[in-house]
């Protein structure tokens, strides 16, 4: 439950640029690019049903261009968190074992 809490806290959608009609692609090399910002980047078209497999905080996309590379799952920073808060843990722990009581 609390990697799913935190996974969805750190979850970033990816840039949505407009729907596929609206959004000029180019190919190159059998890559979609898509200018943004002035600048060509890839791109991908996400349909219906492939949007439709999607679960968790990612699952309410809607059909469309996005940006290759912009969004995120969360889970990275979700275990780096988790990590983080086992290590503190675990330091206390070791400081409770050297110390005697009083």
């Amino acid at each position: 439950p609390l990697i799913s809490a935190l996974q969805s806290h750190f979850a970033r959608p990816p840039t949505f640029l407009g729907p596929a009609g609206s959004v000029p692609l180019t190919l190159d090399h059998g890559r979609q690019l898509a200018e943004v910002d002035g600048v060509l980047k890839e791109v991908v078209v996400a349909t219906h049903s492939e949007l439709a497999q999607l679960s968790g905080s990612l699952g309410g996309l809607a059909e469309g261009v996005y940006v290759v590379g912009t969004g995120s799952t969360g889970a990275g920073m979700a275990f780096l968190s988790l990590s983080a808060l086992y290590s503190c843990i675990m330091a206390m722990g070791a400081v409770g074992m050297r110390v005697p009581a009083a």
